[in-house]
């Protein structure tokens, strides 16, 4: 069975201090937790250039009939909203391959638990044209936990943290623009230690959702 160990060309983590002049900040919304038997239903992102949002992407995406018949499970329709008759007109992944791939070039990527979603991007890539995805990235997951061990960690609490609004959790474009405004909060905190450029050797440890 496929496991992340084959992912030879994912990217390396950035350290959160890492000076980027431009970045794309992203999430996804998928039918469960395996990159390798679940499918993403909605991708959005942000691209930063020099501290301004000058782009965004956002698509649902129609994944293929799971093994029940259905496009996306009970389950996930209660988390996100987003249910069967939002997807059955949207476009299949390999549909928007081309014009994401072109939105994120070569740029970093910030997400929050974003090996989530590199992970599922670089299975999905794979899949619908071999693309390799291999760009660099910034977890706010990993770095909340070293800079405020001493709260919950999930995107909503961390939001709350920093009194940032999420009008829309668990929807990708509310939650990518929630984690751009994290991002920046914890990279001003964790610049107060002294700024670094170079590519950290640590990866988030956990594979999971959090909520």
């Amino acid at each position: 069975m496929k496991t992340s160990n084959t992912r030879i060309y994912k990217g390396i983590p950035l350290d959160i201090r890492t000076e980027l002049n431009s970045y794309i900040v992203l999430d996804t919304e998928t039918t469960g937790l395996s990159p390798v038997n679940n499918r993403i239903i909605e991708v959005a992102a942000v691209r930063v250039d020099h501290g301004e949002i000058t782009g965004q992407f956002q698509t649902l995406v129609k994944p293929p009939l799971n093994a029940y018949g259905q496009l996306v499970p009970y389950q996930i329709t209660r988390i996100t909203g987003i249910d069967a008759g939002m997807l059955k007109d949207a476009p299949s992944f390999e549909e928007i391959a081309d014009n994401l791939i072109e939105f994120i070039s070569d740029l970093a990527v910030i997400g929050h638990n974003v090996n989530f979603d590199i992970n599922f991007l670089y299975e999905s890539f794979e899949r619908c044209n071999g693309y390799h995805f291999s760009n660099n990235f910034v977890d706010t997951l990993s770095a909340s936990r070293k800079l405020l061990p001493g709260i919950s960690h999930s995107l909503g609490d961390l939001a709350q943290y920093f009194n940032v609004v999420n009008n829309q959790a668990h929807r990708a474009m509310s939650d990518t623009l929630t984690t751009y405004r994290c991002y920046l909060k914890l990279r001003e905190m964790a610049l107060q230690n002294g700024a670094v450029t170079a590519a950290t050797p640590y990866r988030a440890r956990s594979s999971g959702w959090f909520f």
